[in-house]
């Protein structure tokens, strides 16, 4: 009867310490809702969107989108509270105030020049004088 009530009572003891500790969902989102920054720009917003809903999923929470309208309201965000992850550029992540994961995605560039240009590598593209422009290009959601 003793072996009993010591197997119970560890039992016991073991399921105290494993339902103390916290949940990734508590820790990560304690609002009960995941907030995430992300840049409202289609590259950028079109591929963190779903990843934050994947993680949402995975934590089971409801995500809230935080939305900077650019890139540098986006970096000024970094250490007031307004989110609980980021999910954007690695260059834009103050290296004292976030820790960054391994990248999720690549984002190509690539540079058309008018007639009569020719820019043979980015050096040739990346200098004073050179003039660039950008096209959105909408994200192929065909899978």
């Amino acid at each position: 009867m003793t072996r009993v009530f010591l197997s119970v009572a560890l039992l016991v003891s073991l399921a105290g310490v494993a339902f103390g500790q916290q949940a990734p969902a508590s820790e990560i989102a304690p609002s009960g809702k995941l907030r995430v920054g992300m840049i409202a720009i289609t590259v950028l917003g079109g591929v963190a969107e779903p990843v934050a809903r994947f993680i949402g999923q995975k934590l089971g929470v409801d995500v809230e989108p935080v939305m900077y309208s650019n890139p540098d309201a986006y970096l000024q965000s970094f250490g007031k509270s307004e989110w609980d992850i980021a999910i954007g550029p690695r260059v834009l992540a103050p290296a004292d105030k976030a820790v960054s994961t391994a990248d999720l995605w690549v984002i190509s560039l690539i540079y058309v020049a008018a007639p009569g240009k020719e820019f043979p590598d980015i050096a040739s593209v990346d200098k004073a004088g050179v003039r660039i422009g950008t096209y959105p290009v909408e994200p192929d959601h065909r899978g």
